[in-house]
């Protein structure tokens, strides 16, 4: 595997500038899941197994890109691309290595979790050729305060040439503050796969 990051942002919750790149491939040649293994694993309907669980041979690749671009003291505009590609199906992968995407921070319940704010309750895994963007567009007002408007989109597909076809889009509102136990934020969006949801939380991301 390799991993390459790139972070100029100058804050980590509420950038106003810099941008935030990272690219990451792996390459399985051999290797075990319990989740293939009939014999340690309750196999359920339809979901694939090998003999002795073993993980056929399989190459993954992510690529990220997000940005801060301020327009004066207060406006800033953020847009990020979140791509990737796997070349076997999430069931026939290590669950470590497969890309699932859901809910508002990268990572939080995978190592590939993409963040997409219109599906906020858990996290869905994603077909083998996969892509996330968003844009959101924040007002800074009475110094510490935030508020926020989004739109994005979700797609996946077992085809490249089919990558942007019938995506998953969403819109949301969103109000921010900083505080001295972190980040307060409230959120609402409506997404065309899950409707009007909301979301709340306060504290640094760990």
């Amino acid at each position: 595997f390799s991993t390459l990051k790139h972070d100029s942002f100058d804050d980590g919750y509420f950038p106003t500038r810099g941008i935030r790149l990272a690219l990451d491939g792996r390459y399985v040649f051999k290797g075990y899941s319990i989740d293939l293994d009939p014999e340690l694993y309750h196999e359920i309907e339809d979901n694939p197994t090998t003999e002795g669980g073993k993980v056929p041979r399989y190459g993954s690749v992510a690529f990220s890109f997000e940005g801060a671009f301020s327009l004066g003291e207060n406006f800033t505009i953020l847009p990020s691309v979140r791509l990737g590609w796997n070349s076997a199906d999430y069931h026939l992968m290590n669950p470590k290595h497969a890309a699932t995407v859901g809910g508002f921070l990268a990572n939080r319940y995978t190592e590939r979790q993409l963040p997409f704010f219109g599906k906020v309750s858990g996290y869905w895994h994603t077909p083998p050729a996969f892509g996330v963007g968003q844009v959101d567009l924040r007002f800074r007002f009475v110094r510490k305060n935030y508020f926020t408007a989004r739109a994005g989109f979700f797609t996946g597909t077992y085809d490249w040439k089919n990558l942007i076809l019938s995506p998953d889009y969403a819109f949301g509102l969103e109000y921010g503050r900083q505080t001295l136990v972190g980040p307060l934020k409230f959120a609402l969006q409506w997404c065309n796969a899950t409707g009007v949801t909301a979301y709340a939380s306060i504290g640094f991301d760990f």
